[in-house]
């Protein structure tokens, strides 16, 4: 909730999604997943989540008003759609009807290229190599495709990209996790946009246990394509794993990588935000600590002293902190409500650590 009220949807969509991994039917998280959902845009996946929660709860006023709105917004979409359609259509019968309108002159059309037949062959034959399970033979193919083509490279950048793609698939199946973000990323250098090359390059820092770099190149992934199904469980997986090493504000440690901009991850603003911060920072300078002499006078003493008692330590219980969030929501404070309930998520974990 504090990170809906923050419009941090992505970070909201992590927790909602790691409990729903947990209680796939809770009626809370389904409820706030389709809100992050819905200021996403991705209104067919908001309704879905809103009509699950209306089959257990078929009078929840809150649901319906914004299973309304997400229709409406839907419908909306359709006609504006319909529109451009009709429109783009009005005009092309108006130049075949021989409309006397200024005739302007246009650029000829892009030259259509096809592939070399060399490249298809060895990419044909990688491709049955692979789904053979031969993935040595297909990994030799893909470099001669790769190799074959790139003369022409900056002519055929797609198909370099899908190439490197499918070359570093089975970098990933034979173990190579090394050359297999090598070329993920040489192959996001023609297609920086290429979804699938950054789930790839994920999956192998996964599989070498670089969590952070797995999570920034899984959310850039979905931030482009957010219909793979294997980016979101990974994520919320990983993102677990990195709140379990890292504590509440795991985010900050998130890595940069030159190919990820912060319009794919904007968990990586958090931590950037963060080290302006810090450097901007000042070192408090130690008080004196008054410590009293023998005769009733007191003398200035450094806090170092070993004269001067520790203070005590604050006893923090998982209700109090909980009970303090709620209080810091209704005030509307939501940055300190999200410190309270990822202080709270802390603690939880530790209580079963302990319990077990």
């Amino acid at each position: 909730m504090a990170y809906l009220k923050l419009k941090n949807h992505s970070a909201a969509l992590d927790d909602v999604n790691e409990v729903l991994r947990q209680e796939p039917d809770n009626r809370k998280a389904l409820h706030r997943r389709a809100q992050c959902f819905l200021a996403e845009g991705r209104y067919a996946e908001a309704e879905a989540d809103l009509v699950r929660v209306l089959e257990s709860e078929p009078n929840h006023s809150q649901v319906k008003a914004l299973l309304d709105e997400i229709r409406v917004k839907r419908e909306g979409e359709v006609k504006r759609k319909r529109v451009e359609i009709e429109e783009n259509g009005d005009e092309s019968e108006g130049e075949e009807c021989g409309d006397e309108s200024p005739v302007v002159s246009e650029p000829p059309p892009p030259k259509c290229l096809t592939l070399p037949d060399d490249v298809v062959a060895f990419k044909d034959n990688a491709t049955k190599a692979f789904k053979s399970g031969n993935f040595a033979r297909a990994l030799e193919l893909y470099s001669q495709a790769i190799e074959a083509l790139k003369p022409a490279c900056e002519d055929f950048k797609d198909a370099c990209a899908s190439l490197l793609n499918n070359r570093a698939a089975c970098h990933n199946k034979v173990g190579d996790c090394q050359s297999c973000i090598k070329d993920c990323t040489q192959g996001l250098r023609f297609n920086p946009v290429h979804a699938k090359l950054f789930a790839r390059r994920a999956s192998a820092y996964d599989t070498l246990e670089k969590y952070g770099d797995a999570y920034v190149n899984y959310k850039a992934a979905l931030s482009i394509d957010s219909s793979l199904a294997n980016a979101h469980q990974a994520c919320s997986r990983i993102g677990s794993e990195l709140r379990r090493l890292f504590g509440s504000k795991w985010r900050e440690r998130l890595p940069r990588q030159a190919d990820i901009p912060l319009s794919l991850v904007p968990e990586l603003e958090v931590k950037e935000n963060s080290e302006e911060e810090a450097k901007g920072e000042e070192v408090p300078v130690p008080v004196p600590v008054p410590i009293p002499e023998e005769n009733g006078e007191e003398k200035k003493e450094s806090h170092l002293s070993s004269s001067t008692p520790p203070p005590e330590k604050e006893v923090k219980t998982y209700e109090g902190i909980r009970l303090k969030g709620n209080q810091f929501v209704k005030e509307s404070k939501f940055g300190e409500a999200l410190e309270c309930y990822s202080e709270c998520i802390e603690i939880d974990s530790s209580d079963r650590k302990s319990g077990s």
